[in-house]
């Protein structure tokens, strides 16, 4: 079983978002997005980047920081986005990753009967040689008996 660093290097990879070799988990400086600049740019508050884009790459990697154990609190004010929102960003990923884990991987495309398409012609084939000898049977003593 992997621990959760692999899991998350792997999840990381996944997304695009893998480390050099021997470089920490944590980031060296703050990643400014976009709309923390903008937001500091205008002095505004919380509300100035309220409804900010934020990029698919930006918002996984700041789940996985925090799945790492990094303060969802820092995380908020390094990106300047609310830590409800990035509570919900983290409770999507997992639901997702969830969904994903449940998922049946041993049946294969075709489903049971392409996986077992000679096996159930074999069988089909001896139950048609079956029939035919039930039949011949019936028919031989139809012939016994009335003669």
């Amino acid at each position: 079983m992997e621990s959760d660093e692999q899991s998350i290097a792997s999840a990381e990879t996944h997304a695009g978002l893998a480390r050099p070799p021997g470089e920490s988990g944590t980031r060296e400086g703050p990643v400014e997005s976009e709309s923390v600049k903008r937001a500091s740019s205008s002095g505004g508050g919380r509300s100035s980047y309220r409804h900010e884009q934020v990029t698919s790459r930006v918002r996984i990697d700041a789940v996985l920081r925090m799945l790492k154990g990094e303060s969802v609190d820092a995380l908020s004010l390094e990106l300047g986005i609310s830590v409800r929102r990035i509570e919900r960003w983290k409770t999507r990923f997992l639901e997702a990753g969830s969904a994903e884990l449940s998922k049946r991987t041993d049946t294969p495309p075709g489903g049971w009967v392409a996986k077992h398409s000679s096996s159930l012609r074999d069988w089909f084939w001896l139950l048609l040689a079956l029939v035919a000898v039930i039949c011949l049977l019936t028919v031989f003593m139809q012939r016994g008996s009335q003669g």
